[in-house]
């Protein structure tokens, strides 16, 4: 009786094994940072969405009263701080937590979308607001600021309104508004709010958050933040939104108004615009 020749079973060789390891490890290589370009385009998005709505929940707000911006906070004359921005539109996009005080009174909101997406791990709200648009009021002060009318801005649509800033890692959030000193932005030759001949070069330099060196400790949680593709998302005065790219924005233009012409203390910055001055050759 005669044996069948039984068909041999080969496996890979050790050479084939290293082409298809090699050809593996190409592909993560070209794959793997597109999923992660992907994952910051996504959250680019959700951070865009989220300024769209609270530009839009601010819109509603002024509709309300006047078309008047609401104040960044009221500081009372007992000390206490009531109706911070964040609170006072809430009920236009209720999203996030409502935030009272023992006496019932309206303080702020946090969580939901007044979170960046890529904000670090326990933030509850890091969107700060433009001063000139939106000032603070101490009720104890002797000539505490006027609400601000849309019709007072020289050009609505051109006024950065809320940003994304930096967080003090202490508060788990930002400063809820933003330094608007020329100091930290100006650029002498573009007059971007940032620029390689600025005084700080740009907000990420000196902010004391995330990952950032923390020089001038604490300021980075009154500045503006440019995490997404080496720009940032930004609300405008007519409730639009949009991302801009690091150094496209300018002070004079987009941050300040001469019609408006105080700092976030409040104190006269007219010298803006006089003969000279940075923001002179600027509407």
């Amino acid at each position: 009786m005669q044996r069948r020749n039984q068909p041999s079973v080969q496996g890979f060789t050790l050479i084939e094994l290293l082409v298809v390891i090699a050809i593996i490890a190409i592909l993560a290589a070209i794959l793997f940072p597109v999923f992660a370009q992907a994952r910051e385009k996504a959250r680019q998005a959700t951070d865009l969405s989220n300024l769209k709505q609270l530009g839009l929940g601010v819109m509603m707000y002024a509709q309300d009263y006047d078309e008047l911006y609401p104040f960044n906070y009221v500081q009372r004359t007992d000390g206490n701080r009531v109706l911070y921005w964040r609170g006072v539109i809430f009920p236009y996009i209720k999203n996030g937590i409502l935030l009272t005080n023992g006496n019932g009174d309206v303080t702020s909101a946090r969580g939901g979308i007044y979170v960046s997406p890529n904000a670090p791990p326990n933030t509850h709200a890091n969107y700060g607001v433009n001063p000139t648009i939106m000032p603070a009021r101490n009720d104890s002060s002797a000539t505490p600021p006027a609400a601000v009318s849309m019709a007072a801005l020289s050009n609505v649509a051109d006024k950065a309104m809320i940003f994304t800033q930096g967080i003090q890692p202490q508060w788990g959030s930002g400063a809820d508004e933003i330094f608007d000193f020329e100091g930290f932005y100006f650029d002498p030759v573009t007059r971007a709010l940032t620029g390689p001949n600025s005084v700080h070069g740009d907000a990420d330099a000196i902010a004391f958050w995330d990952a950032n060196p923390p020089q001038n400790q604490g300021f980075g949680a009154w500045l503006p933040r440019y995490r997404y593709a080496g720009g940032m998302n930004i609300a405008w005065a007519d409730g639009h939104a949009k991302w801009v790219r690091r150094g496209a924005l300018n002070y004079c233009i987009h941050m300040k108004d001469r019609n408006i012409p105080r700092n976030v203390f409040g104190g006269n910055q007219s010298y803006l615009w006089q003969p000279g001055g940075l923001c002179e050759a600027f509407p």
